[in-house]
């Protein structure tokens, strides 16, 4: 029952409760050490557009199609969140900027696809 209340039904993915409850653990965590955590928030551009044009069922196919693209993209280690609609959010935890730019480019280059 506790993984339904943390799983978005649609994709798969982790919601915004595991992110809010995992959020503040690993804050805590880099807190108490030199360890860093990288957050990329991903919010799809003319979402709306999409789904008023083509319908839901579309716009779902959609955020099912990004979800995996955003989940074949990071380590498996880290964690990518889908927060609502078409907002998404991946945890980089101990990874340095550079490293975490480039998987952002990565992700803007296979969403760009």
């Amino acid at each position: 029952m506790k993984r339904l209340a943390y799983i978005d039904p649609l994709t798969q993915l982790p919601n915004r409760s595991f992110f809010d409850e995992n959020l503040l653990k690993n804050l805590t965590s880099i807190s108490k050490s030199d360890e860093t955590l990288s957050i990329l928030f991903i919010d799809l551009d003319s979402f709306k557009e999409i789904n008023d044009t083509f319908g839901h069922d579309v716009g779902d196919l959609l955020l099912q199609q990004v979800a995996f693209i955003l989940t074949s993209c990071v380590p498996e280690s880290d964690c990518v969140v889908r927060l609502a609609g078409d907002e998404f959010i991946i945890t980089l935890p101990l990874l340095d900027k550079e490293k975490a730019f480039k998987i952002a480019n990565t992700i803007l280059h296979e969403l760009k696809r």
